[in-house]
Protein backbone atom coordinates (compact mmCIF):
# COMPACT_ATOMS: atom_id res chain seq x y z
CA UNK A 1 0.00 0.00 0.00
CA UNK A 2 1.57 4.12 -0.96
CA UNK A 3 -0.28 6.67 1.14
CA UNK A 4 0.45 9.77 -0.88
CA UNK A 5 0.04 12.95 1.25
CA UNK A 6 -0.13 15.96 -0.27
CA UNK A 7 1.17 18.32 2.24
CA UNK A 8 0.11 22.06 0.79
CA UNK A 9 1.24 23.45 3.95
CA UNK A 10 -2.47 24.05 5.44
CA UNK A 11 -4.97 23.00 7.49
CA UNK A 12 -7.91 24.76 6.11
CA UNK A 13 -6.96 28.52 7.70
CA UNK A 14 -4.24 26.98 10.14
CA UNK A 15 -0.53 26.54 8.89
CA UNK A 16 0.17 22.70 9.37
CA UNK A 17 2.83 22.96 11.37
CA UNK A 18 0.93 24.24 13.87
CA UNK A 19 -1.54 21.10 13.50
CA UNK A 20 0.81 18.59 14.72
CA UNK A 21 3.94 18.58 17.33
CA UNK A 22 6.22 16.25 15.04
CA UNK A 23 8.59 17.91 12.57
CA UNK A 24 7.30 16.23 9.40
CA UNK A 25 3.90 14.21 8.94
CA UNK A 26 6.59 11.04 7.18
CA UNK A 27 8.02 10.46 10.29
CA UNK A 28 4.48 9.33 11.67
CA UNK A 29 4.97 6.11 9.61
CA UNK A 30 7.62 4.73 11.57
CA UNK A 31 5.18 4.29 14.31
CA UNK A 32 2.88 2.44 12.16
CA UNK A 33 5.39 0.23 10.72
CA UNK A 34 5.53 1.86 7.46
CA UNK A 35 8.34 3.76 5.59
CA UNK A 36 8.15 6.92 5.29
CA UNK A 37 9.55 9.33 3.23
CA UNK A 38 9.29 13.49 2.46
CA UNK A 39 10.00 14.98 -0.64
CA UNK A 40 9.44 18.26 -2.73
CA UNK A 41 5.89 17.89 -3.98
CA UNK A 42 6.96 20.91 -6.73
CA UNK A 43 10.00 18.20 -8.21
CA UNK A 44 8.46 15.79 -10.78
CA UNK A 45 11.62 14.24 -10.72
CA UNK A 46 11.64 13.45 -6.67
CA UNK A 47 8.11 12.14 -6.89
CA UNK A 48 8.49 10.11 -9.51
CA UNK A 49 11.57 8.34 -7.85
CA UNK A 50 9.52 8.41 -4.56
CA UNK A 51 6.72 6.72 -5.88
CA UNK A 52 9.02 4.24 -8.32
CA UNK A 53 10.64 3.34 -4.90
CA UNK A 54 7.24 2.67 -3.08
CA UNK A 55 5.88 0.79 -5.66
CA UNK A 56 8.98 -1.23 -5.47
CA UNK A 57 8.06 -2.03 -1.50
CA UNK A 58 4.46 -2.58 -2.04
CA UNK A 59 5.13 -5.51 -4.62
CA UNK A 60 7.31 -6.93 -1.20
CA UNK A 61 4.08 -6.20 0.76
CA UNK A 62 5.68 -2.94 2.38
CA UNK A 63 3.84 -0.31 2.94
CA UNK A 64 4.94 3.41 2.24
CA UNK A 65 4.20 7.04 3.24
CA UNK A 66 5.32 9.43 1.23
CA UNK A 67 4.78 13.31 1.83
CA UNK A 68 4.71 16.10 -1.15
CA UNK A 69 5.25 19.12 0.42
CA UNK A 70 3.84 21.61 -1.47
CA UNK A 71 1.53 24.92 -0.96
CA UNK A 72 -1.77 25.28 -1.67
CA UNK A 73 -1.94 28.80 -3.81
CA UNK A 74 -5.68 29.34 -4.05
CA UNK A 75 -8.36 29.13 -1.61
CA UNK A 76 -9.44 26.21 0.33
CA UNK A 77 -12.52 26.33 -0.77
CA UNK A 78 -15.31 28.92 -2.78
CA UNK A 79 -16.16 30.05 0.75
CA UNK A 80 -12.61 31.07 1.86
CA UNK A 81 -10.48 33.81 1.45
CA UNK A 82 -7.24 33.23 2.11
CA UNK A 83 -5.90 36.41 1.61
CA UNK A 84 -7.05 36.67 5.66
CA UNK A 85 -4.60 34.52 7.11
CA UNK A 86 -1.59 34.36 4.71
CA UNK A 87 1.38 36.29 4.07
CA UNK A 88 1.49 37.58 0.92
CA UNK A 89 5.02 37.26 0.29
CA UNK A 90 5.17 33.86 1.08
CA UNK A 91 2.47 33.33 -1.79
CA UNK A 92 4.35 34.77 -3.87
CA UNK A 93 7.35 32.81 -3.18
CA UNK A 94 5.70 29.49 -3.77
CA UNK A 95 4.34 30.86 -7.30
CA UNK A 96 8.04 30.65 -8.59
CA UNK A 97 8.05 27.17 -7.54
CA UNK A 98 5.55 25.81 -9.78
CA UNK A 99 6.16 22.35 -10.88
CA UNK A 100 5.62 23.08 -14.61
CA UNK A 101 7.84 26.42 -14.65
CA UNK A 102 10.24 24.28 -12.89
CA UNK A 103 10.30 21.30 -15.38
CA UNK A 104 10.20 23.59 -18.16
CA UNK A 105 13.21 25.44 -17.35
CA UNK A 106 15.08 22.50 -16.76
CA UNK A 107 14.36 20.59 -20.08
CA UNK A 108 15.44 23.95 -22.03
CA UNK A 109 18.33 23.63 -20.09
CA UNK A 110 18.73 20.45 -21.81
CA UNK A 111 17.45 21.19 -25.14
CA UNK A 112 14.78 19.21 -24.91
CA UNK A 113 12.12 22.08 -24.86
CA UNK A 114 11.20 25.01 -26.89
CA UNK A 115 9.08 27.56 -27.24
CA UNK A 116 7.81 26.26 -30.63
CA UNK A 117 7.81 22.64 -29.16
CA UNK A 118 4.99 24.43 -26.12
CA UNK A 119 2.62 25.97 -28.65
CA UNK A 120 2.48 22.85 -30.76
CA UNK A 121 2.02 20.91 -27.73
CA UNK A 122 -0.60 23.37 -26.37
CA UNK A 123 -2.67 23.32 -29.70
CA UNK A 124 -2.69 19.27 -29.36
CA UNK A 125 -4.17 19.79 -25.46
CA UNK A 126 -6.78 22.36 -27.02
CA UNK A 127 -7.97 19.84 -29.49
CA UNK A 128 -8.00 17.08 -27.31
CA UNK A 129 -9.68 18.70 -24.47
CA UNK A 130 -12.12 19.83 -27.46
CA UNK A 131 -12.99 16.38 -28.61
CA UNK A 132 -13.05 14.69 -25.05
CA UNK A 133 -15.74 17.50 -24.03
CA UNK A 134 -17.87 16.77 -27.48
CA UNK A 135 -17.50 13.28 -26.30
CA UNK A 136 -18.65 13.75 -23.00
CA UNK A 137 -21.50 15.73 -24.15
CA UNK A 138 -22.65 13.29 -26.22
CA UNK A 139 -23.22 10.64 -23.25
CA UNK A 140 -26.96 9.99 -22.42
CA UNK A 141 -27.78 11.75 -18.93
CA UNK A 142 -27.83 9.14 -15.96
CA UNK A 143 -31.27 8.27 -15.06
CA UNK A 144 -32.11 7.93 -11.26
CA UNK A 145 -32.33 3.87 -11.59
CA UNK A 146 -28.41 4.05 -12.44
CA UNK A 147 -27.02 4.92 -9.14
CA UNK A 148 -29.13 1.46 -7.77
CA UNK A 149 -28.06 -0.51 -11.07
CA UNK A 150 -24.45 0.00 -10.95
CA UNK A 151 -23.27 -0.11 -7.42
CA UNK A 152 -24.54 -3.54 -6.55
CA UNK A 153 -24.18 -7.27 -7.86
CA UNK A 154 -27.39 -7.87 -5.99
CA UNK A 155 -29.07 -4.85 -4.54
CA UNK A 156 -30.04 -5.07 -0.84
CA UNK A 157 -33.60 -5.11 0.11
CA UNK A 158 -33.91 -1.52 1.88
CA UNK A 159 -31.99 0.00 -0.85
CA UNK A 160 -34.71 -2.28 -3.30
CA UNK A 161 -37.30 -0.34 -1.52
CA UNK A 162 -35.47 3.04 -1.96
CA UNK A 163 -35.37 2.59 -5.73
CA UNK A 164 -38.66 1.44 -6.09
CA UNK A 165 -40.43 4.66 -3.99
CA UNK A 166 -37.75 7.36 -4.30
CA UNK A 167 -37.67 7.72 -0.77
CA UNK A 168 -35.26 7.28 2.30
CA UNK A 169 -37.49 7.57 5.42
CA UNK A 170 -39.19 4.65 6.68
CA UNK A 171 -42.68 6.87 6.33
CA UNK A 172 -41.83 7.50 2.53
CA UNK A 173 -40.96 4.15 1.76
CA UNK A 174 -44.37 2.25 3.50
CA UNK A 175 -47.08 4.67 3.23
CA UNK A 176 -49.33 2.24 4.28
CA UNK A 177 -47.92 3.07 8.31
CA UNK A 178 -48.71 6.87 7.68
CA UNK A 179 -51.79 5.96 10.18
CA UNK A 180 -49.30 5.26 12.90
CA UNK A 181 -48.19 8.75 12.96
CA UNK A 182 -51.49 10.36 12.90
CA UNK A 183 -52.37 10.42 16.89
Amino acid sequence: MIFFCQNNSWAISVPSDKQFACETLAQRAFAYGAYGIQIDGNDLFASYKATKDAMARAKEGKVTFIEAITYRIGDHTTADDARRYRDPAILESWKKKDPLIRLRKYLESKGAWSDARQTALEARAKEYVSQVVKNAEGIEAPTNDDIFDYTFATLPEELEIQKRTMRTSGLGQRPEQESLNAR
